[in-house]
């Protein structure tokens, strides 16, 4: 095969690709799209129109995964051997990969135990008055969300933008949080939207 007719051949499957993406967010209005990142999705591209906000509303997400590092600081260096020790024996039997250390911090990476079962390991040995645990926490919208303006009550869609992540103290996975969303809100295909890239997520406290 010549070199023109493969360029030719990757042009057309670019284009199938694109007219497949759009095709599919154009599927809104009918309430069959799939969630898609918020993070790659264009709002130029999908034609958002009468874009408002931003709108604030607290919503029930959903806790589905967690990242791959967790980041341990004690509030006291004494207890630094002790949790050295802790997370030397948590290596040992597999409940974590492996960690580093440098003074009283820790960066620690699950093995067997997800984040949320050496969170509570933690608790156990060391108290919650001992150290801060952190870990990127991955959330997922209500697929719908009842927003409230000056002329009434709204229904947005959230598929646009509707996975997050935040840092907050773990919960076990498939839990329900409370988070405050503050959205830009458009509309697409006549179907109020959340707009991606414009939406910010913080956990109630």
């Amino acid at each position: 095969m010549d070199d023109k007719r493969k360029k030719t051949l990757l042009f057309l499957g670019s284009l199938l690709v694109a007219v497949m993406f759009l095709t599919g967010a154009a599927g809104l209005g009918s309430g069959n799209s799939s969630p898609i990142s918020s993070s790659t999705t264009s709002t130029h591209t999908l034609n958002i129109k009468n874009i408002s906000g931003p709108i604030s509303v607290i919503l029930n997400a959903t806790v589905y995964k967690y990242g791959s590092s967790i980041k341990l600081s004690l509030y006291n260096d004494t207890y630094a051997n002790k949790t050295a020790a802790l997370l030397s024996s948590m290596r040992n039997n597999g409940s974590i990969d492996t960690f580093t250390q440098v003074s009283d911090a820790f960066d620690i990476y699950p093995g067997k135990h997800n984040t949320y079962q050496i969170y509570v390991d933690m608790l156990k040995e060391l108290g919650n008055s001992s150290f801060s645990f952190s870990a990127p926490e991955y959330i997922r919208l209500p697929a719908y969300a009842n927003l409230s303006l000056s002329n009434g009550i709204i229904v947005a869609n959230t598929s646009l933008a509707r996975y997050y992540e935040i840092n907050s103290s773990p919960v076990a996975l498939n839990s329900t949080i409370q988070v405050t969303v503050l959205a830009m809100v458009g509309k697409l295909n006549g179907t109020y939207v959340f707009v991606p890239n414009n939406t910010e997520i913080t956990k109630v406290s």
